[in-house]
This record gives C-alpha cells, structure tokens and sequence, in this order.
C-alpha cells in the first residue's frame, strides 16, 4: 500500500515545529535595522575620518574660524565618546550657528542624530553637508547607512554604488549592498557583494549572518555553516545574534550545536522573550520533548497567545501528552477563531490519530470563519480522500485552486488522490506537470520522487524509472539540503548499485531526522551485508517490534514539511 501525502496545511507534528519556528524567525526580519552597534561603529569612524577628510575641503580651507570651530568639534566628539549625545548636539550645533556651511560640524551631528534614533533629522545634515559639497565622502557614508537603517533601500543602494566607484570605499559599499541584496531574497548577488567586502562581513555579527543565509539559500550549505562558525571569533555578538545564529544552526540540521549556542543565548540574557520557542523546538527535535514541554508550559501560563499555544500543542503529541495537545488547540482557537493554522494544525493532528470525521469537523468551523482559506479548503480535501469520498474531494481541491494562482499543495493532494486510486500514469504526469510548472519547490521534487518509485514497485521499467527519480531527488536536495525524506528516497535506489553511497545518504537522513524507522530499517540491513554487524544490529534493535513491512515503508509524505 502506497504512502500518501496530504496537503501542505496538513503536517506532522515535527514539520509544523519547525514551520512554527521559521515563521517566528523569518530570515528577512534578522537584518532589519541593522545592529546598532554597527551603526554605532561606522557613525564614530565617520566622524572621525571627516575632520581629516574634509581639511582639503574648499568650505572650510577658507573659514577664518576654523580653529575655533575645531575646538567645538573636538569637544563634541568627546561627549559623543562619553555617550552624552544630547550635549554632543547642543555642541555641534554652537559650532553651526557660527559656521553653518562646515561640513565637518554637519556630518557630525548627523552621526550623533543617527546614534540617537533620529533618523530625520541625521539625513537632514547628511544631505545638508552633500549639497554643500557633493564630493564629502564621510556624509555620503553616513547618508547611505542612515537610510540603509531605516529601511529605505531604493535611497541607500544608488548612494552606497556611488561609494563602490572609488577603491577607498568599496569594502563599506559591498558589505552594505551584500544585506539589502540578502533581504531582498538576491541570494547569489549577495553573495557576491559580500566576499568583495574583504574581510568586513565576518567583522559584524549581522553581516555574517547575511553571509550564511545567503551561502544556504544558494544551495551551499557546508560553506554557510562554515561561515556561520565565523561568528565565535566575532566581537560583539548580541543575545539577539546569538538566538538567530541558534535558529541557523537548527535550520541547518545541527541541533546539538543550536542547543550550545540558545544556551549561550540565556546565559546572556535569559529573559529574551523570543529564546522560549526555539529552544523547545531544538529540545524536541534531539527527542527531549518533555523538556521542552515544561518551557513550554510555564510561557503560556506567563503570557499565552495562540501562536505559543500552537506550538505547546504540536510538542505535547510528540510528548505524547494528547489531552493536553487538544486542549492547548482549542484555547489558541478560542483566542484568535480568525487565525487559520489554529484549524489546520487541529484537524492535522485529528487526522494523525484517524480520527478524519472530526478533522472534517474542525476545518468546516475553520471555514465558516475563513470561507475563502485555500490552505483549509485544501486540508478539506485531504480529508475527504481519506474518508473515501473522492468526488467531493476532487470538487473540494477544484475550488480550492480558483482562489490562487499558486496552487501547488492542491495540485499535489490531487496527486494523492490519483495514486490513492492506484492511476499511476495520471499521478505521473500531473506530478510531472507540477515540477515543470514550479522548478525550485523542493517537495515537488521529493514527490515527483516518491510516486516514480511506486510507479517503479508496482509498473517496472526500472531503469528509466529509477534513473529519472535519481534526478528528481538530486534536484530537491539541492534545493533544500535540510529534508530527511529525499536522502532516505536517494539511500534506497543506491541500495544495489552503490550500497557505500546509499549508506552515506541514510546516515545524513538520520543525522537530519534520528527518529525516522525506514531508515534505521534499511540502513541497518545494509550495515549487516556491509560486516558492520554491530552497528547493523543496533539500528535493527531500534525499530524491533515494529512489523517489517511497516519499517520498510516511507514515512508518509506531508505535502507542507518545512517549505521555508
């Protein structure tokens, strides 16, 4: 009996953890604004580097009271180093009153208005002092970070490229360009900013961080690590870094690391509001949900809110405290009944104990809140499949695909119903169809994958078959290094002809997933032919008790696993 997916608003507990967590942390949100101990930095080096600068400066070569003015400079700089930003304004602005035009005086207090928050006014002197002389290349600086900082990256990038024309100024420019390209999801572009930088992205914690989101998004994910490693040697690290670098490395599949790092997280401030819920994600995820459960529960007692509730939930059934997974479901329902995952990820976990009429019955709640939700319509038709009503469910899955042009969990729980109904060349050529129309979505790949080697099982032609899914499973790893399913898929076609490589590909899908049965099954028998006998018997031991055939099989596919 084929494994059957279900649609993408339908997840096993683990997926939606990790799904939970990733949308807690969007990659995007890490690098905006930009750390202001890097603001900091730069603002003071600036200001710094602008009285040397602007000495050649035509404005002030010819100022009678340049060392008057000179003087306030010097003693606003030194309140500024003391962190006495508002006398540092009054300071400078003294010194304006006399010299409004001098440049130097402009970009300084600019810089302590950047400091302060203030972005308005910062940009006000910076532009100020360009006017004046187009050519002071420390307000340009300074200008192109301020808006770099407040999120106005159309304004930042034409300034920070202006930058990169000269060689003295390049370094900045690339490292800056390098994060706003990351945040606007420009991976490869990123990545090429950021090595022209030269040694500065690994200087500054935020930098670095773009540096291995952008290396892993590209499909590299050994070198993100290694530049994620970067960041011990790193001065300057914040809590904050410290938590995403610890979200990274859970992302990554090291989950023994991520734990290291979210400890060293509370050991600087264990009161970081958002540290709670990765660390009962990495807890649960190295199969220690219980304590990951009492984190858990104390938050929600503290300060419950659906979101946290949710994922209380999705720990418990892996805890297997299933009473207290429904409960933590129905009060995150309760707060926020216009919240659609609450529905999704109740009904899931209904239709994870085949209890489908039930599931049915929270997703037609969740509708008559959200009637136009295309994920609940989808998880709709799941369940319809499941319960044997095929039609409705095709007609279900139909409607649901009129709401969004991006349909992909749709067309892929079609998919499932075709191969439910063993039409194996219908399920081939609407998998097929769905690769060709979304090339970089990694589970459409793994799927592709998976129906090929049913097909294969079931239909022969083998070869042809075999070698397509080989292709398939290649592309959805490359796409996301991450999912234990394709590794385990990709271990069992090596499984004859290259059993050291089928080897490799299930040790790396039990590194990602150490609970998955299948491969302990299939690795364990393949230890045994390889003479690895106690290791072979070791695995086996693990999955004793569990009928053969149950062990063979795949895990069931979920449709949603982890797309972030």
């Amino acid at each position: 009996m084929p494994e059957k997916p279900i649609p993408r608003s339908s997840r096993t507990s683990s997926s939606a953890l990790s799904r939970l967590v990733l949308r807690m942390f969007p990659p995007q949100a890490r690098y905006t604004p930009l750390s202001q101990k890097l603001i900091s930095f730069w603002a003071l080096l600036f200001i710094t580097l602008s009285s040397v600068l602007a000495a050649e400066s035509p404005a002030i070569r010819t100022n009678s009271n340049l060392a008057l003015v000179q003087d306030i400079y010097k003693a606003g700089m030194d309140l500024v180093q003391r962190g006495l930003l508002d006398e540092a304004i009054q300071t400078f602005e003294r010194g304006l009153n006399r010299e409004p035009t001098h440049l130097v005086l402009l970009n300084a207090i600019g810089a302590t208005y950047s400091l302060k928050g203030n972005k308005e006014e910062a940009q006000r002197h910076f532009l100020r002092a360009l006017e004046l002389d187009p050519q002071f290349e420390p307000a340009r600086k300074n200008l192109a970070i301020a808006y770099f900082d407040s999120g106005q990256y159309d304004l930042a990038i034409p300034e920070f490229e202006h930058l990169s024309e000269k060689p003295e100024g390049k370094p900045v420019a690339f490292l800056f360009l390098g994060m706003i390209a990351e945040n606007r999801r420009q991976y490869q572009k990123a990545i090429e900013y950021l090595e022209q930088s030269g040694n500065l992205a690994f200087q500054y914690p935020r930098a670095l961080l773009s540096f291995a989101q952008s290396l892993y998004k590209s499909g590299q994910p050994e070198k993100s690590q290694l530049v994620l490693e970067r960041l011990q040697a790193t001065s300057n690290v914040s809590a904050s870094d410290w938590l995403q670098a610890g979200v990274f490395y859970a992302r990554l599949g090291e989950y023994q690391k991520a734990l290291e790092v979210l400890n060293k997280v509370k050991q600087k401030d264990s009161q970081l509001p958002a540290l709670d819920s990765p660390q009962t994600y990495v807890l649960d995820r190295l199969g220690r949900s219980k304590e990951g459960l009492k984190i858990l529960q104390g938050l929600t007692d503290r300060d419950p809110d659906a979101r946290t509730l949710n994922l209380l939930a999705h720990v418990a059934e892996r805890a297997g405290e299933i009473d207290l997974s429904i409960q933590a479901f129905r009060k995150a329902a309760k707060l926020e009944p216009a919240r659609e995952e609450n529905y999704l990820d109740y009904s899931t976990l209904c239709m994870n104990h085949k209890n489908f009429p039930l599931a049915l019955e929270i997703v037609e709640v969740g509708l008559g809140n959200l009637p136009r939700s295309y994920r609940l319509l989808v998880q709709k038709g799941a369940i319809l499949a499941e319960l044997g009503k095929l039609d409705q469910a095709h007609e279900t899955l139909r409607s649901a695909m009129e709401l969004e042009a991006d349909h992909r969990e749709a067309l892929l729980s079609l998919a499932r119903i075709q191969a439910h109904a063993g039409e194996f060349d219908d399920v081939v050529e609407t998998i097929a169809a769905g690769v060709e129309k979304y090339p970089d979505d990694f589970y459409m790949h793994y799927y592709c994958g998976f129906v090929l080697l049913e097909r294969t099982k079931r239909q022969g032609m083998e070869g042809e078959m075999l070698e397509r899914a080989q292709r398939v499973l290649e592309r959805a790893i490359h796409l996301n290094p991450t999912f234990a399913g394709s590794y385990l898929l990709l271990g069992k076609i090596y499984l004859d002809k290259d059993p050291k490589v089928a080897a490799g590909h299930l040790e790396t899908c039990l590194r990602l997933d150490p609970n998955n049965a299948s491969a302990k099954y299939q690795l364990g028998r393949l230890y045994l032919k390889m003479g690895k006998h106690k290791e072979g018997e070791s695995l086996l031991s693990q999955v004793k008790g569990q009928r053969s055939q149950q062990a063979e099989e795949d895990k069931k596919p979920r449709i949603g696993l982890v797309r972030e």
